[in-house]
Protein backbone atom coordinates (compact mmCIF):
# COMPACT_ATOMS: atom_id res chain seq x y z
CA UNK A 1 0.00 0.00 0.00
CA UNK A 2 1.62 3.49 -0.95
CA UNK A 3 2.43 5.53 1.82
CA UNK A 4 -0.18 8.32 0.70
CA UNK A 5 -2.70 5.75 2.06
CA UNK A 6 -1.73 4.59 4.88
CA UNK A 7 -3.96 5.53 7.68
CA UNK A 8 -2.89 8.64 9.69
CA UNK A 9 -4.93 10.14 12.69
CA UNK A 10 -4.56 12.79 15.42
CA UNK A 11 -6.87 13.60 18.27
CA UNK A 12 -5.80 17.06 20.06
CA UNK A 13 -7.69 18.36 23.01
CA UNK A 14 -8.06 22.11 23.77
CA UNK A 15 -9.87 22.33 26.63
CA UNK A 16 -9.48 26.25 26.75
CA UNK A 17 -11.49 26.06 23.49
CA UNK A 18 -13.79 23.57 24.23
CA UNK A 19 -12.65 21.43 21.41
CA UNK A 20 -11.83 17.85 20.33
CA UNK A 21 -9.97 18.39 17.38
CA UNK A 22 -10.24 15.15 14.97
CA UNK A 23 -7.62 14.53 12.35
CA UNK A 24 -8.60 11.11 9.98
CA UNK A 25 -7.21 10.43 6.70
CA UNK A 26 -5.89 7.55 4.43
CA UNK A 27 -6.71 3.73 4.53
CA UNK A 28 -7.79 2.67 8.20
CA UNK A 29 -6.85 -1.34 9.12
CA UNK A 30 -8.39 -2.56 12.59
CA UNK A 31 -5.25 -1.50 14.52
CA UNK A 32 -5.29 2.25 13.51
CA UNK A 33 -9.31 1.91 14.35
CA UNK A 34 -8.26 0.89 17.98
CA UNK A 35 -5.87 2.94 18.53
CA UNK A 36 -8.11 5.84 17.36
CA UNK A 37 -10.84 4.62 19.11
CA UNK A 38 -8.98 4.49 22.44
CA UNK A 39 -7.45 8.26 21.91
CA UNK A 40 -10.54 9.42 20.92
CA UNK A 41 -12.35 8.03 24.40
CA UNK A 42 -9.47 9.59 26.55
CA UNK A 43 -9.69 12.99 24.78
CA UNK A 44 -13.75 12.60 25.82
CA UNK A 45 -13.13 11.62 28.92
CA UNK A 46 -10.77 14.86 29.53
CA UNK A 47 -14.24 16.97 29.70
CA UNK A 48 -16.08 14.85 32.20
CA UNK A 49 -19.31 14.80 30.61
CA UNK A 50 -19.41 18.57 30.31
CA UNK A 51 -20.26 19.86 26.75
CA UNK A 52 -18.08 20.04 24.21
CA UNK A 53 -17.52 20.66 20.65
CA UNK A 54 -15.65 18.60 17.88
CA UNK A 55 -13.75 19.51 14.32
CA UNK A 56 -13.98 16.40 12.42
CA UNK A 57 -11.59 17.09 10.07
CA UNK A 58 -11.79 13.97 7.33
CA UNK A 59 -10.71 14.52 4.56
CA UNK A 60 -8.35 12.26 2.81
CA UNK A 61 -10.37 9.28 4.75
CA UNK A 62 -11.22 6.78 2.88
CA UNK A 63 -14.71 4.69 3.14
CA UNK A 64 -14.36 2.24 6.05
CA UNK A 65 -14.54 -1.45 5.94
CA UNK A 66 -18.06 -2.89 8.08
CA UNK A 67 -15.91 -4.09 10.86
CA UNK A 68 -13.99 -0.71 10.95
CA UNK A 69 -17.21 1.60 10.59
CA UNK A 70 -18.97 -0.71 14.12
CA UNK A 71 -15.69 0.81 16.28
CA UNK A 72 -15.86 4.35 14.57
CA UNK A 73 -19.80 4.41 15.36
CA UNK A 74 -19.18 3.20 18.95
CA UNK A 75 -16.20 6.38 19.58
CA UNK A 76 -19.22 8.63 18.44
CA UNK A 77 -21.81 7.26 20.08
CA UNK A 78 -19.68 6.80 23.30
CA UNK A 79 -18.49 10.97 22.69
CA UNK A 80 -22.20 11.83 21.99
CA UNK A 81 -23.34 10.72 24.90
CA UNK A 82 -20.40 12.12 26.73
CA UNK A 83 -21.43 16.02 25.93
CA UNK A 84 -20.72 16.58 22.63
CA UNK A 85 -22.96 19.70 21.76
CA UNK A 86 -21.74 20.24 17.64
CA UNK A 87 -19.45 18.37 15.51
CA UNK A 88 -18.29 20.50 12.77
CA UNK A 89 -17.07 17.79 9.90
CA UNK A 90 -14.91 18.43 7.23
CA UNK A 91 -14.62 15.59 4.25
CA UNK A 92 -13.30 15.40 0.76
CA UNK A 93 -14.58 12.23 -0.39
CA UNK A 94 -18.16 11.86 -0.55
CA UNK A 95 -18.91 8.20 0.34
CA UNK A 96 -16.88 8.98 3.50
CA UNK A 97 -18.72 11.74 4.39
CA UNK A 98 -22.02 9.70 3.50
CA UNK A 99 -20.85 7.31 5.87
CA UNK A 100 -19.95 9.06 8.84
CA UNK A 101 -22.93 10.83 8.44
CA UNK A 102 -24.92 7.52 8.63
CA UNK A 103 -22.18 6.21 11.51
CA UNK A 104 -23.28 9.12 13.89
CA UNK A 105 -27.19 8.49 13.05
CA UNK A 106 -26.56 4.86 14.31
CA UNK A 107 -24.90 5.67 17.05
CA UNK A 108 -26.43 8.99 18.24
CA UNK A 109 -29.82 8.39 18.71
CA UNK A 110 -31.80 12.08 17.09
CA UNK A 111 -28.30 13.11 15.80
CA UNK A 112 -28.59 16.65 15.57
CA UNK A 113 -24.69 17.61 16.34
CA UNK A 114 -23.17 16.78 13.02
CA UNK A 115 -22.80 19.88 10.76
CA UNK A 116 -21.03 19.53 7.27
CA UNK A 117 -19.11 22.39 6.24
CA UNK A 118 -17.06 22.99 3.53
CA UNK A 119 -13.58 23.93 5.01
CA UNK A 120 -11.25 23.68 7.82
CA UNK A 121 -11.71 27.66 8.54
CA UNK A 122 -15.48 27.31 8.04
CA UNK A 123 -15.57 24.54 10.80
CA UNK A 124 -13.18 26.40 13.06
CA UNK A 125 -15.51 29.65 13.03
CA UNK A 126 -18.15 27.41 13.80
CA UNK A 127 -16.91 25.47 16.65
CA UNK A 128 -15.85 28.89 18.29
CA UNK A 129 -18.92 30.37 17.68
CA UNK A 130 -20.92 27.16 19.29
CA UNK A 131 -18.29 27.54 22.14
CA UNK A 132 -19.26 30.74 23.04
CA UNK A 133 -22.51 30.25 23.08
CA UNK A 134 -22.15 27.16 25.33
CA UNK A 135 -20.10 29.24 27.93
CA UNK A 136 -22.60 32.02 28.11
CA UNK A 137 -25.39 29.66 28.91
CA UNK A 138 -27.35 29.75 31.44
CA UNK A 139 -28.30 25.73 33.54
CA UNK A 140 -31.86 25.85 32.54
CA UNK A 141 -30.80 26.30 28.79
CA UNK A 142 -31.07 23.32 26.82
CA UNK A 143 -27.73 21.84 25.54
CA UNK A 144 -28.02 22.61 21.74
CA UNK A 145 -30.38 24.74 21.79
CA UNK A 146 -29.23 27.97 19.40
CA UNK A 147 -25.72 26.48 18.94
CA UNK A 148 -26.20 27.24 15.39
Amino acid sequence: MSEALLAKWDVEQRPHEGLILVRMSGVFRDADMHEFDVAYRKATDQFAGKAHVVLADMRGLKTLNAALAEIFGASIGYARSRGVALCAHVSDETVARLQAARVARANSPDDDVTIDVASREEAEQLCREAWAKLKARTADTPLRDGLV
